[in-house]
């Protein structure tokens, strides 16, 4: 064990490890980079949190950097979760801690998973559906941004957050709250380190609208950067939207508190196989138009008759390859009004299309899709579908265009290129088949990686919709904001982190040859994740 960990370990409760077994497990997340940490440690509760978080600034005063990554699952697909330095796992950090029945309000540590809060929420008749894989970390979820839904209406994860407790990059806590930074000197419960970020963030921050800003709200596209900033100013601040997102490179979650909602009835699910783009728009606009929620689309491509999954997909197998099939829910409170929302889908359907609805002895059909698709993810051989592009927003409008682009590259490439996404934001995913231990293929995909780049600016979309931009497509997303939003981001940056100790290299000025020598030789990872 070197000095620094051994040093650590006698002022932590948790553990410090340096064994090259240990920084090896740890020196990969779900991207296709790699980083090995000179030190792991793992906190038992906030104070070991807080001490790690001092050691490594007061190493800065001595001109030492030891850079800190903070990791829950590890699953991160733009590499946030690795680096160089010190890597701080919260996976002991675990505990829920309250649960309030009447508001429907759950106080977790940011080490929870997300299959671990939502098994504990339906134990009180309560969930909160989150666009996520069931091992990210709660704190995981807020770092990246995610989105979700609450009582059948498409947020971000900022929305449903009441409450939450950071740690600074000194190892001082402080708490969200609505505050005006012009008044900062008349609170006196404000800590030093806070007081000296509220009054900083007031000289760079936009002056006070007519209105009060709103958080922003699911119809937020792009969560490249610090976009938490957008509709923040000096008189209405608070630290919710902009933690979210922000891949712990301003601060560490270490506590929150959710808003959650009742678990309706089994919902109905509803079901149209479209053999066109034009086909797949006019029916999604009909559900949206419709009110209804979770909307996904899978290309058909996945549910192949020539799979070699072992899954049965015969169910839905009706269409082209170069299909779509979309599935959407219907989970209002009232049974009543399901019905009428179905009746009303029935009427006005395409004639061309064949609505499929869910009964008790299909359901799970629906409900068993994800398995389906996680299953073609991982059925590659020797080539591996790469999570590198998930989650871009691409407008409603510019859809057509995408997916001819898409046809377009993978005949090109000789790429399986099958989409699927949430059509409730508009965020879609493509799998694309590389080996990284084949040199060839590694410079074949930095290739495909700037064109297809070039095909989400061309349609207008965004490269960050349900995803932040990390290390590996930092370089893509920074080319899509303008030097105005830059120049705030850096200084709200060095605001909370004047040392540069948290999480550097990612978001901002990423070098992206560098990056690409972080590459792989293999993705052995485990599971490649639809979330």
């Amino acid at each position: 064990m070197n000095r620094v960990a051994a040093y650590l370990n006698r002022y932590i409760d948790g553990v410090a490890y340096s064994a090259p077994n240990i920084l090896e497990h740890y020196a990969t997340d779900r991207s296709v980079l790699k980083y090995h940490p000179r030190i792991v440690a793992v906190p038992a509760n906030t104070q070991d949190l807080c001490r790690l978080l001092r050691f490594s600034f007061q190493l800065s005063k001595k001109n030492i950097v030891l850079p800190v990554t903070v990791r829950g699952g590890g699953n991160s697909k733009t590499g946030a979760a690795i680096g160089n330095g010190l890597v701080i796992s919260t996976e002991r950090l675990n505990r829920i801690q309250e649960v309030d029945l009447r508001q429907r309000l759950v106080r977790v540590q940011a080490g929870v998973t997300y299959a671990q809060l939502r098994e504990t929420l339906r134990t009180h008749g309560m969930d909160l559906p989150i666009s996520a894989d069931g091992s990210e970390t709660i704190g995981g979820i807020i770092a990246r941004g995610a989105k979700c839904s609450l009582n059948a209406k498409a947020m971000d994860i900022s929305e449903v957050i009441q409450q939450l407790e950071l740690v600074l990059y000194d190892g001082s806590v402080i708490e969200s709250r609505d505050i005006n930074l012009s008044k900062v000197d008349k609170k006196n419960d404000l800590k030093a380190t806070e007081i000296t970020v509220y009054k900083t963030l007031n000289t760079v921050l936009p002056s006070a609208p007519k209105k009060k800003p709103q958080r922003p709200t699911g119809s937020t596209i792009d969560h490249a950067g610090l976009y938490g900033l957008k509709g923040l100013d000096a008189q209405h601040f608070n630290l919710i939207p902009l933690v979210c997102g922000s891949e712990g490179s301003i601060g560490v979650v270490s506590e929150v508190i959710l808003q959650c909602e009742a678990i309706y009835d089994t919902p109905n699910y509803v079901a149209a196989l479209c053999r066109t783009a034009d086909k797949y728009l006019q029916f999604v606009d009909l559900l949206k138009e419709l009110a209804f929620t979770e909307i996904k689309v899978y290309d058909t491509e996945i549910f192949n008759a020539k799979d070699s999954t072992g899954k049965d997909t015969s169910f839905f197998r009706s269409a082209d390859d170069n299909g779509f099939l979309v599935v959407a829910c219907a989970k209002d409170d009232s049974k009543r009004l399901r019905r009428q929302k179905l009746r009303k889908l029935s009427k006005r359907m395409p004639s061309s299309l064949r609505l499929i609805q869910s009964t008790p002895d299909n359901i799970s059909e629906f409900t068993t899709l994800d398995e389906k698709l996680n299953a073609y993810l991982n059925d590659s051989g020797a080539t591996q579908h790469l999570p590198l592009f998930d989650d871009v927003f691409i407008p409603r409008p510019s859809q057509r265009d995408y997916f001819n682009g898409l046809n377009f590259l993978a005949a090109k490439h000789k790429l399986q290129l099958a989409v699927f996404g949430n059509v409730d934001h508009d965020l879609f995913s493509i799998r694309p088949s590389f080996n990284l231990a084949d040199a060839n293929d590694r410079r074949k995909l930095i290739l495909f990686t700037r064109e297809y780049f070039a095909l989400i600016n061309m349609v207008h979309g965004k490269v960050c919709g349900n995803s932040s931009d990390g290390r590996y497509i930092a370089k893509f997303a920074t080319g899509q904001r303008d030097a105005k939003q830059l120049a705030l981001e850096a200084n709200v940056k060095q605001i909370f982190d004047p040392a540069g100790i948290l999480n550097p290299g990612i978001k901002h000025q990423v070098d992206a040859r560098a990056v690409f020598k972080h590459f792989r030789n293999s993705y052995n990872t485990g599971l490649s994740s639809r979330d």
